[in-house]
């Protein structure tokens, strides 16, 4: 009898600890995840603004073009 609730208090521990364990990992989990959808967030901004660059960059392009046009004429 006495090595059964020995045996049962051991068993209650590690169940125990598992658990703890479990929730330091889902924790850790949601925290990625987190993390994740703040670095998508700040990959969507900066695609952004490179589209804006390209786009300002490709007119000023232009607009130098007709510049250097207008001074061989």
């Amino acid at each position: 009898m006495r090595l059964t609730k020995k045996d049962d208090r051991d068993s209650v521990g590690n169940a125990v600890r598992l658990e703890a364990k479990v929730d330091y990992i889902s924790k850790g989990v949601d925290d990625i995840r987190l993390d994740i959808k703040d670095h998508g967030r700040k990959i969507d901004d900066i695609d952004r603004r490179v589209t804006r660059v390209e786009e300002s960059t490709k007119s000023a392009h232009h607009r130098i073009d007709e510049l250097i046009n207008k001074e061989g004429e």
